[in-house]
C-alpha cells in the first residue's frame, strides 16, 4: 500500500495538534476533525510492530489506557446506561491521542513551538471577540457576562488566558529580547483586565496560584534561596489583608442574634396595618434581617403606583422582584411598608428594577461585590436557605449531595455518568429545596466528580495519571508546571474533564509537554526556569 513520505505524514500530526490548539478556544468542529486527521494518518502510516514496541514499554500510556477503560467498565454498573456510553464517547480522546503521539517518533521542538503561538494566538482572538461581546450582557449580573463567550465557557477560557501568559513568560525568558518581553508584558496586562472585567475569579485564583508555584519552585531549585523570601512576605501581606476584609465583610452580612426587632419598633405601620416577622429564616443585608417587619399590603399597592409593575413580576436578571425590594430595603435599614418604600430613590426604584439587592453595590468595586455575594450565598446556605439561582450556594449544595452519594457508594461509585440520577433520587428522597432546574448539575469538582462515579478505585488511579507521569519522565519544566497548576485548580472549580474540551485541553498539553522532543531536560537554573 501506498504511503505518504514522512514529512508528510508528520505534517499530519502537527497539523492535528495545530486544529486542537486553534479549536479549543474558538471552534469545537476543530477539536473533531483533528482526531479524524491523526487518527487516519497514524493507521495510514503502518509501522505498527515499532509502535507496539514503544506502547509496550511506555507506562503513561498505560495509566491513561486505565483510566478511560475504568469508565467503560463503570458503564455496567450506571444507573443511566445511555448517559454513560455518552460520557465514554467524550472520553474517547483518552485513548486515541495518547496511543498516536505515545507510539511515534517524538514530535520536533520546534513544531511544540508552532502549536503553542497557535493556541496564544487563538485565545488572544477569542477573548478579544468575548470582550467585545460583553457590553451585550453587562447589566451587572455575572452569568449574563458568561453569556458573552460563545466559542468556550469563560471558566475554560480564562484557564486558556491565564495559561497564555505562562506560555509567553517562558518564551520571553528563552529569548531575552526586548520585542518578547515587550509582547509578555502585553498579554499579561490584558488578560488581568480580561479577568477583571469579566469578573472571573478563576482566571485570577489561576494567575496568581500558577505565578506562586512557579515561584516556589524557582526558590527550591535556586542557590540564593533568599531572594524568595521578598514574595513569600508579599504572600503573606496578602493573606493577612485578605482575611482582614473577608472577616469585616462577614460581619457586616451576620445580623446580630440578640437584637428584638418587635421590642424596638412596635408591631404596627404609621397606617395601623400589621407587620409580619419570619423569626425562622434569618436572610440578612448589611446585618439587617430580611423577612422582619414586611407588610405586604402596603409595599404592593404603593410598588404599583411608584412604578406600574407587579411585586411578582421579573426584575432585569429574571428574579421576582418582591425578594430583590425586601433585600435592598433591608440593605438601607428600612422597614417593608408604605413609609419605608416612600423613602427610596428614583435611583433607588431603578436599581431594585435592574436586580441590585444591596444599596452600597452602587459604591463598591468589583472585587468587594463579587466578596460580599460570595459570602452573603455561603451565609444564605448555612442558615438553611434555598440555595436556587445563586452559583455557590448551589455548589455547596451540589457538594454536599455528592458526599452524601459517594459515602453510599465509597469504592466503585455509582458508575459512569451516574451522577445525575443518583442526585435526582437524593433530592427526592430528602425533599430537597433546590428547584428542577438545576437539580441535574453535577459538583463542579473534578475530584469529587470522579470520586462519585467511579470511587476510591476510580479517584485513586486518577490522582495517579496526573502525578506519576511528569515524575517517570523526568518532565517537571516551566511549561508542564504551569499546564499542571492551571489544571489542578481548573479541577476544584469545574467538571473539566466531563466535556470535550476539556478532554482536549489536557490531552493537547500532555503532548506537548510529556510526549514531544523537550528544548531542555533541566528544570531551573539560579537565573531562569528553563534554558
Amino acid at each position: 500500500m501506498y504511503r505518504l513520505p514522512a514529512p508528510y505524514r508528520e505534517g499530519f500530526y502537527v497539523l492535528s495538534l495545530l486544529l486542537i490548539a486553534a479549536g479549543l478556544p474558538l471552534s469545537k468542529f476543530f477539536l473533531g476533525l483533528a482526531g479524524f486527521v491523526c487518527g487516519i494518518n497514524w493507521l495510514w502510516e503502518g509501522e505498527f510492530a515499532e509502535k507496539w514496541n514503544r506502547l509496550k514499554t511506555n507506562k503513561t500510556l498505560w495509566l491513561i489506557f486505565a483510566f478511560f477503560l475504568l469508565h467503560v467498565v463503570g458503564v455496567f454498573w450506571s444507573p443511566d446506561t445511555k448517559d454513560a456510553w455518552r460520557d465514554v464517547r467524550i472520553k474517547l480522546p483518552l485513548l486515541i491521542f495518547p496511543l498516536v503521539y505515545g507510539t511515534i517518533k517524538p514530535m520536533r521542538y520546534k513544531f511544540v513551538v508552532w502549536t503553542l503561538g497557535t493556541f496564544v494566538l487563538a485565545t488572544l482572538i477569542s477573548s478579544l471577540i468575548t470582550y467585545c461581546k460583553s457590553f451585550d450582557y453587562r447589566v451587572g449580573d455575572e452569568d449574563d457576562l458568561r453569556e458573552a463567550s460563545r466559542f468556550v465557557s469563560l471558566i475554560r477560557l480564562s484557564l486558556m488566558g491565564a495559561l497564555s501568559v505562562f506560555i509567553m513568560a517562558r518564551w520571553a525568558i528563552i529569548k531575552r529580547r526586548w520585542f518578547a518581553v515587550v509582547l509578555f508584558i502585553v498579554i499579561a496586562v490584558w488578560y488581568s483586565f480580561f479577568f477583571v472585567q469579566m469578573r472571573s475569579l478563576t482566571g485570577i485564583v489561576v494567575l496568581v496560584s500558577g505565578c506562586a508555584v512557579i515561584w516556589m519552585v524557582f526558590v527550591f531549585r535556586a542557590k540564593r534561596k533568599w531572594i524568595g523570601f521578598i514574595p513569600l512576605l508579599l504572600i503573606a501581606g496578602f493573606i493577612v489583608f485578605g482575611g482582614c476584609k473577608i472577616y469585616s465583610t462577614w460581619q457586616e452580612i451576620v445580623p446580630d442574634a440578640n437584637f428584638d426587632y418587635k421590642k424596638q419598633y412596635g408591631q404596627l405601620t404609621r397606617l395601623g396595618n400589621g407587620y409580619t416577622f419570619n423569626n425562622i429564616y434569618a436572610m440578612s443585608e448589611n446585618g439587617n434581617l430580611v423577612y422582619e417587619y414586611v407588610c405586604w399590603e402596603e409595599l404592593d399597592s404603593v410598588w404599583t403606583v411608584r412604578t406600574g409593575t407587579k411585586l411578582k413580576d421579573r426584575d432585569a436578571k429574571g428574579h421576582v422582584i418582591e425578594v430583590t425590594l425586601l433585600r435592598y430595603m433591608a440593605s438601607k435599614g428600612l422597614r417593608k411598608d408604605e413609609e419605608g418604600l416612600m423613602q427610596l430613590t428614583d435611583a433607588d426604584i431603578i436599581a431594585v428594577r435592574n436586580g441590585q439587592t444591596n444599596y452600597k453595590d452602587a459604591t463598591r468595586n468589583i472585587f468587594e461585590r463579587r466578596l460580599y455575594q460570595v459570602l452573603w450565598e455561603i451565609y444564605h446556605f448555612s442558615i438553611g436557605g434555598n440555595p436556587s439561582g445563586n452559583s455557590v450556594g448551589m455548589r455547596l449544595a451540589f457538594l454536599n449531595t455528592a458526599y452524601i452519594t459517594w459515602s453510599e457508594n465509597m469504592f466503585f461509585g455509582v458508575g459512569t455518568a451516574g451522577q445525575t440520577k443518583s442526585y435526582m433520587a437524593y433530592y427526592a428522597r430528602t425533599g430537597s429545596e433546590l428547584t428542577e432546574e438545576y437539580r441535574w448539575m453535577h459538583a463542579h469538582n473534578q475530584f469529587v466528580s470522579v470520586a462519585v462515579t467511579l470511587g476510591l478505585v476510580g479517584l485513586l488511579l486518577f490522582l495517579a495519571m496526573l502525578v506519576l507521569p511528569a515524575y517517570w519522565l523526568k518532565r517537571w519544566t516551566f511549561g508542564y508546571v504551569a499546564f499542571f497548576t492551571v489544571l489542578v485548580v481548573s479541577f476544584f472549580t469545574d467538571d473539566t474533564l466531563e466535556t470535550n474540551q476539556g478532554i482536549m485541553f489536557y490531552m493537547l498539553f500532555t503532548i506537548l509537554y510529556l510526549f514531544a522532543e523537550r528544548r531542555n531536560p533541566r528544570f531551573a537554573t539560579t537565573t531562569h526556569l528553563e534554558k
